[in-house]
């Protein structure tokens, strides 16, 4: 079965019911689906030694600041969900991704650093602003798994587009900071998501972490 797919029209199902004044139909749905889990995209991070890669080839909205933060998100998420990883320094990999210069080889890369996979996270567009009243965090990004000891790609998803939250958030709710970290939160989690099992509710609503 297609999880991603069976999500994806769920959700549009819950979102539209009430508006035919079906609010019945939504809780029952969540009801059934409470309890069920989707299946990791790929799960050949379990028992290995991971160095997580996250680039940027923006300038102006997306400091490297923003990417560092992302990866150690990224990286707290795999480390709680995915039993006996063994998660690489940021900085071991920052030291060799500097020898590396513009042109990484993340085979290369990974061979240095003794890692069994290299994910790379390619972030090639990265935006927190709609107009000068609304904060909305778009990016477009790229997830590969390279597997260092045959020196092939075993995963690749994206170019990916995010828009979050859908209706943006207005400026006098929140500070730039604080709306930042929030947007690279649920980047982190839709990016880590592919190598973990996770409960299927937890695809609903996330919009409504903005209130928490």
């Amino acid at each position: 079965m297609n999880w991603t797919r069976l999500v994806t029209c769920l959700a549009i199902m819950m979102a539209i019911a009430p508006a035919f004044g079906c609010i019945g139909l939504s809780a029952q749905i969540l009801n059934v689906l409470v309890g069920q889990r989707v299946k990791a995209q790929y799960d050949g991070l379990k028992k290995q030694r991971v160095a997580i890669v996250v680039t940027s080839g923006m300038t102006a909205d997306g400091p490297d600041y923003s990417m560092e933060l992302l990866s150690r998100l990224i990286m707290g998420r795999l480390q709680q969900n995915i039993k006996e990883v063994e998660l690489i320094p940021s900085h071991e990999i920052g030291n060799v991704m500097d020898s590396q210069g513009y042109d990484a080889n993340y085979v290369e890369i990974g061979q240095t650093l003794k890692a069994n996979k290299v994910v790379v996270v390619e972030v090639s567009s990265y935006s927190l602003r709609e107009g000068a009243t609304l904060y909305k965090g778009r990016a477009m990004y790229s997830t590969r798994v390279y597997d260092i000891e045959s020196g092939e790609v075993r995963f690749n998803r994206g170019p990916i587009n995010i828009a979050f939250p859908e209706s943006g958030q207005p400026v006098t709710d929140t500070n730039a900071i604080q709306f930042e970290k929030t947007f690279l939160n649920e980047l982190s989690y839709r990016i880590s998501r592919y190598f973990y099992d996770y409960a299927i509710e937890e695809e609903f609503g996330r919009d409504a972490i903005l209130s928490n």
